[in-house]
């Protein structure tokens, strides 16, 4: 038996370049108050210029002081 994720012929080059530097879509409305912070987070993260995401060391305090 073959694994056939790890076929590379069914692999779209052109799909996969499309989508880079996308950020995944939420559905804010099947998510609850406890996904805010981690979804706040991810945005300042991948905001689409790099130099107006935050350094990790400010992520990691921000995470250990909860304050997001």
């Amino acid at each position: 038996m073959t694994d056939e994720t790890l076929d590379e012929s069914n692999f779209n080059d052109e799909e996969y370049c499309a989508d880079l530097g996308t950020k995944s879509p939420f559905k804010m409305e099947e998510l609850d108050g406890s996904y805010q912070k981690v979804i706040k987070l991810f945005s300042i993260c991948t905001d689409e210029d790099p130099k107006d995401c935050p350094f990790t060391a400010h992520v990691v305090e921000a995470l250990e002081l909860d304050n997001l």
